[in-house]
């Protein structure tokens, strides 16, 4: 649930999203992943099931915190 209501507000600033072949190559290539960014196309924004076990993690995080 928090990836999503993430993924909202990045939709709400202005970021784009890549098809799921994209967003898996961009967050392979952190340079590519960085200039995405920069461009207001985040990888990211993609389901939960598909981000690595980093980011996944930091959803967690969030998520302990607010117990």
């Amino acid at each position: 649930m928090e990836h999503r209501r993430w993924c909202v507000s990045c939709l709400i600033l202005g970021y784009q999203t890549l098809t799921l072949k994209e967003s898996e190559e961009a967050r392979r290539d952190k340079t590519k992943f960085k200039a995405l960014k920069k461009a207001y196309i985040h990888p990211d924004i993609t389901p939960f099931e598909l981000l690595s076990d980093e980011e996944k993690h930091k959803d967690k995080l969030i998520i302990s915190a607010m117990k």
